[in-house]
């Protein structure tokens, strides 16, 4: 049920996007997609209530809510006439890969191999977010070239076997979780600076916190 609360906000925040033009709307429900997604292994692990009916259920929802809306959202930032804006869709169908792949590895429990969808639209929902609150910088997001570096960038990433951490705490001692605390701090840290406009920042310190811990202590996976 809580998996389903993903997919039903997913949904919402498509009908939001499309319907009503209100990017904020949609947000809020994205938002609260996240949440039911991070609950829902949560409390799976919690209760010992793994199942592959649940793990099939997860993939499906996070297409629709992390890879389907993703794309709308990026393709209602292109310009009316641009024909570059159908682009778009890549990232839904790098979603379905990264999802399908990350059923049939049975490898990635600690760690992922590629961007996870679930952080791909943070970083697209916080691009919206940076336009809100920073209106100036709408001339240069809303290009069509930087909207189709960002299609491409985040494809490739969601396909890539870069190795990203992961947030699943299997205990909740330091050892072991010394990059995911340090991750949780700095955003704490940017949250409490940057507000809303943290999002997109979040984002890049999680990916240089991902490649650094390749540098310094290799790929586990």
């Amino acid at each position: 049920m809580i998996t389903l609360g993903n997919l039903l906000c997913g949904c919402l925040a498509i009908t939001f996007l499309i319907q009503n033009q209100d990017g904020q709307m949609a947000i809020v429900w994205m938002g609260l997609g996240l949440i039911f997604d991070f609950l829902d292994g949560f409390v799976a692990r919690l209760l010992k209530a793994q199942s592959a009916l649940g793990k099939q259920l997860d993939s499906l929802a996070d297409l629709v809510s992390f890879g389907v809306f993703p794309s709308f959202l990026i393709f209602q930032l292109f310009p009316e006439d641009s024909t570059l804006k159908y682009l778009s869709f890549v990232i839904a169908l790098a979603s379905a890969w990264r999802l399908a792949t990350f059923n049939l590895d049975t490898t990635q429990t600690q760690e992922f191999k590629g961007l996870p969808t679930p952080a791909n639209a943070m970083f697209i929902i916080g691009i919206l977010l940076f336009q809100m609150i920073f209106p100036e910088t709408q001339p240069w997001i809303q290009n069509t070239w930087i909207l189709v570096l960002i299609i491409l960038t985040s494809s490739f990433l969601l396909v890539s076997n870069i190795p990203f951490l992961s947030l699943k705490f299997q205990k909740f001692t330091w050892k072991g979780n010394e990059w995911r605390y340090l991750l949780l701090g700095c955003s704490l840290l940017l949250i409490i600076t940057f507000h809303w406009a943290s999002i997109t920042l979040i984002f890049f310190v999680y990916l240089i916190l991902s490649l650094l811990r390749v540098v310094i202590i290799g790929n586990k996976i």
